[in-house]
Order: structure tokens, then sequence, then C-alpha cells
């Protein structure tokens, strides 16, 4: 999660302020990163990036609308959407 900030402090603010909203029901989570619903200078000086981790049969849905989606050792369905930015799947080591 890249953060800027003139001092230490002031980008560990930005950091402490940032919206992320997880949901859990029948089975599915979903996080959310809303950059309008940030402030202006959180969503002027910092990004999110979600790392998730699911077993290797698990479906997948992942939507990101500017951004890109990274997958790798998914063995099972897949559906990938991203309106701006670079779908990968790569198998494991």
């Amino acid at each position: 999660m890249p953060i800027c900030g003139a001092t230490v402090e002031e980008a560990n603010d930005r950091a402490g302020r940032i919206i992320i909203h997880m949901t859990e029901a029948s089975g599915r989570s979903t996080l959310l990163y809303n950059a309008s619903a940030q402030a202006e200078d959180v969503r002027c000086y910092s990004s999110v990036d979600f790392l998730v981790i699911v077993p290797v049969n698990a479906n997948v849905d992942l939507t990101t609308s500017n951004g890109e989606i990274r997958m790798q050792g998914v063995e099972a369905t897949v559906n990938a959407e991203t309106s701006n930015g670079v779908i990968s799947i790569d198998e494991l080591p």
C-alpha cells in the first residue's frame, strides 16, 4: 500500500484514514476500496493492493475498475474483469 506524505507522521495519518469494507455472506467474501469515498488527500497520495489467499480449488470472481489482477496456482473456475489493467494467471513455482 504505497502512501506518500511530507513526513512519516503525515503518511501514517493517511494510511490510518483509508476506508476498506469487507463483507461475508453465503460463503462469499467481498473486499471493497472505493476511491471516491476517501478523503481527497488519501485518494491523491495513496493506493491499495489486496493479497487474497484462497484454497487452490476455490472458485474466484475478481473485479477491479482500475488495476491489475494477478493470480497464481488457481485450479478452479476463475472470472476476472478489469476496465483498465492486465490480468495474469501463473502456475505455482
